[in-house]
C-alpha cells in the first residue's frame, strides 16, 4: 500500500503493474497508513486484513483491501491527524 499528498491511498500486489484499489474518500493530503494487526501470518489470523489511513482532512478511515470500501470514517479529530 502507499498514500500520497494527492489525497489518495492505493493497494498494490507485486508483478501487477496497476493498482488493485484507489482508495478516494479523503479531501486533504494522507500522512500515514498502517496495517491491521490481522490476517494469514498474523497473532488474528481469522480477522480480515484492514488498511487505516490518516490525513490532514482530521479523519482516519478504514479500508476493506479485498473490495476497496470504507468501512469506517472517524470523523471525531479536531486537528489534523
Amino acid at each position: 500500500a502507499s498514500c500520497s499528498d494527492d489525497t489518495t491511498a492505493k493497494l498494490w500486489a507485486l508483478g501487477q503493474p496497476k493498482c488493485l484499489h484507489d482508495l478516494r474518500e479523503h479531501g486533504k493530503e494522507i500522512y500515514t497508513i498502517r496495517w491491521s494487526p490481522t490476517g494469514t501470518g498474523s497473532p488474528n489470523p481469522n480477522k480480515k486484513l484492514v488498511l487505516a489511513s490518516a490525513s490532514f482532512d482530521s479523519m482516519v478511515k478504514l479500508w476493506d483491501v479485498e473490495t476497496g470500501a470504507c468501512t469506517h470514517s472517524l470523523n471525531r479529530h479536531d486537528k489534523k491527524v
